[in-house]
């Protein structure tokens, strides 16, 4: 976040930089007829002179705060005020920029949540259509298979290959399906194992792309909630996804559950590709949406990915 401050702002540049150390500032001159809509930064500090160069009617002793997130707003501050209460309103300036700009990410992830919704439930009717040629080539398949003689059989090695891939595309079709579904009313909450077991054949891909193996440690009466829209499914399979992208090849993934207090802690630990891991802030801001936390920590040499669900009442 870039803050400017005008040359010609009565107060100390270095004094205002040393109250938000966080920030980079920068001092700049305002030319005459020019406004401060055409500054690339987030706020900026002028003074009264300097919003007069805009042709703004401008208060006596006064100083200004604009922001980019409010640009046709003008914050007057009497030249008398306090240092403590100019910085409480800088303070403020700075919370309330960042603020809305949190709230057109929000936005932006809002929309493209529901693209991807969308795109599941068209994906979900794909399913249903690839599906039942793969049920006429498997079945056309076996019937040779299983009505003649191995060896009058032309291409038999071909044909165990088609029956085998066959199986393999009709068995993620399946679990895929399921994964689209809702659980049935009556039905809140779910064997964590079960659930595991239901959705890791579908990451196979990416999992056999880095060579890397799944080993898990968890309980196997270990439960927690689920909401009717099953949302703890894609929380998780999203973030195991999150794992295996930071992760080296030729390693290990290791999915540990246990119980912890009110809350079901779920550690996926990876030997990490890169030095420094951030998870990643959409989902991230998406998961905070839904209640459920998502921390890491490095843990040489690994990486940690922890979140916490509800355990079952």
């Amino acid at each position: 976040m870039k803050i400017l401050v005008s040359r010609t702002f009565p107060m100390e540049y270095k004094l205002i930089a040393s109250w938000f150390p966080q920030i980079n500032w920068e001092t700049v001159t305002i030319r005459e007829g020019s406004h401060w809509k055409n500054y690339k930064a987030a706020m900026m500090l002028l003074s009264g002179e300097d919003v007069a160069k805009s042709g703004i009617p401008t208060p006596e002793n006064c100083f200004a705060i604009v922001s980019k997130s409010q640009p046709d707003l003008v914050n007057w501050v009497y030249q008398e005020t306090p240092e403590d209460s100019v910085k409480n309103l800088i303070a403020q300036a700075i919370d309330c920029y960042q603020s809305k700009l949190e709230q057109g990410k929000i936005k932006e992830q809002i929309v493209e949540f529901m693209e991807l919704a969308l795109m599941g439930k068209v994906a979900l009717d794909i399913m249903h259509d690839l599906n039942n040629p793969l049920q006429v080539i498997l079945g056309f398949t076996q019937d040779i298979l299983e009505n003649n003689d191995s060896k009058d059989i032309p291409f038999l090695e071909d044909l165990n290959l088609i029956e085998k891939e066959t199986l393999y595309c009709s068995e993620i079709l399946r679990r895929t399906a399921i994964l689209a579904q809702t659980t049935p009313p009556g039905e809140s909450y779910q064997c964590l194992n079960l659930l595991l077991d239901r959705f890791l054949p579908l990451i196979d891909l990416p999992l056999r792309k880095k060579n890397i193996l799944i080993e898990r440690v968890t309980p196997n009466n270990l439960s927690f909630i689920l909401d009717k829209n099953n949302k703890a499914k894609t929380v998780i399979l999203s973030v195991l996804l999150e794992a295996i992208q930071n992760a080296q090849k030729n390693s290990s993934l290791y999915f540990i559950a246990e119980s912890d207090g009110d809350f079901v802690s779920v550690f996926i630990k990876i030997y990490a590709e890169k030095e420094e891991i951030i998870p990643n802030i959409s989902l991230k801001s998406y998961l905070d949406q839904l209640g459920i936390p998502l921390d890491g920590y490095a843990a040489d040499p690994m990486f940690v990915y922890v979140l916490k669900f509800p355990k079952e009442k």
